[in-house]
């Protein structure tokens, strides 16, 4: 008894449910409550109205789910997106290119025996590419290597032009049907990471920003292959929390998926989260009922049961609103609050109950209850 009584008034809040509500996502009821919980309420989607609440509360924390990830790639700039789907996307391209814009104007890129090295290395590597993936190669570099001096330095704004130039050829060639391409593209895609990794240790006063902007485009990079699939589309780019651990898995690197085994790939905390408690079905493509039963049940929050009592039973309609409360709105947070948060005296009174189980329940009761509450 005291064990549960322990549990009310201190819940165990599961990691992942606690990570999704400190990424400012709420998820519903039946979420927050498990696997079983979560099983129940999908099932209960086909209770009419209250299925409909039930699905609104799913797809509102689809909504948080999508707007956090987003709002990762940004965090190491310290900016955030103000939109989800598409426009979400675009601006979060937008927002990292104006920061990585602004900082090459104080940059200056000069070669040093590392970098030299790297390249002699890849252009040695390059030869055994077929005679013409290997053309293509030395001449996509001679050409980028006319825009440097002769010392091989460069000055911000002309290292972004080789740089877009290097990415539009890798980009081109990486999403050939030819083998022989796709490689040529790989090979370009590691000359821009040793151009990268050169640039940094060419300013070591601005790693600390080239990082940053390079991390949030290696998040990019895996939202956008979260958005980019045929069902995210369909959904004007808004993605399922098993799309993105999808693409979190496609975006990892390491020897052997080394980092997704081991837990550390990156954002594979939020989607594991997600895929765990959040819905990972796309939203239907609605009814005009639903959808004006939505509507009618925002004004309720504001305004009361007015307006739509002449379509619905009014008692249907009451235990519908009432059992629906806890997925919108103010009524879901509360709900989110009741199941996972308590003041600290609580907290501390949940550790001591089961100590005193057996002063409670033998005839020293009242000695054990007196000291419980000293």
């Amino acid at each position: 008894i005291t064990e549960g009584m322990s549990r009310i008034l201190s819940p165990q809040v599961k990691d992942k449910v606690a990570l999704l509500l400190k990424e400012g996502i709420t998820p519903t009821m039946g979420q927050i409550m498990g696997r079983t919980g979560k099983f129940l309420e999908e099932k209960a989607t086909s209770i009419p109205i209250l299925g409909d609440m039930i699905r609104w509360g799913h797809e509102g924390a689809n909504e948080q789910f999508n707007k956090a990830a987003l709002n990762r790639a940004l965090e190491p700039i310290g900016e955030k997106v103000d939109n989800i789907g598409r426009e979400g996307i675009t601006e979060v391209r937008q927002k990292l290119g104006d920061a990585y814009n602004s900082l090459l104007d104080k940059l200056n890129f000069i070669p040093d025996q590392q970098f030299t090295e790297a390249m002699t290395n890849l252009k040695g590597m390059a030869q055994n590419l077929s005679t013409d993936a290997a053309k293509r190669f030395n001449s996509i570099m001679d050409d980028v290597e006319q825009k440097q001096s002769p010392n091989g330095g460069m000055a911000g704004e002309t290292y972004k032009i080789v740089e877009s130039k290097l990415k539009n050829a890798a980009q081109q060639f990486s999403s050939s049907s030819d083998s022989y391409q796709r490689e040529l593209g790989n090979a370009l895609k590691q000359v821009i990471e040793e151009y990268r990794l050169n640039l940094v240790r060419s300013n070591p006063e601005y790693a600390k920003e080239l990082a940053n902007i390079n991390r949030g485009w290696a998040n990019y990079s895996i939202l956008r292959n979260a958005a980019s699939g045929t069902a995210a589309g369909a959904n004007e780019g808004i993605f399922t929390p098993a799309k993105l651990a999808q693409a979190v898995r496609a975006s990892d690197k390491s020897v052997g998926k080394r980092a997704s085994a081991e837990g550390t790939a990156l954002m594979q905390d939020l989607a594991e989260a997600g895929t765990t408690h959040l819905s990972n079905r796309y939203p239907d493509s609605g009814t005009a009922g639903r959808l004006a039963l939505i509507q009618a049940l925002r004004g309720l929050t504001a305004t009361g049961a007015t307006g739509i009592g002449a379509a619905i039973s009014p008692l249907t309609l009451g235990l519908g609103t009432a059992a629906g409360f806890g997925f919108f709105g103010p009524g879901k947070k509360a709900m989110a609050a009741a199941l996972t948060q308590r003041p600290e005296i609580m907290k501390q009174l949940a550790k001591k109950l089961p100590v005193y189980s057996p002063l409670i329940s033998g005839g020293t009761a009242k000695m054990g209850l007196q000291e419980l509450a000293d």
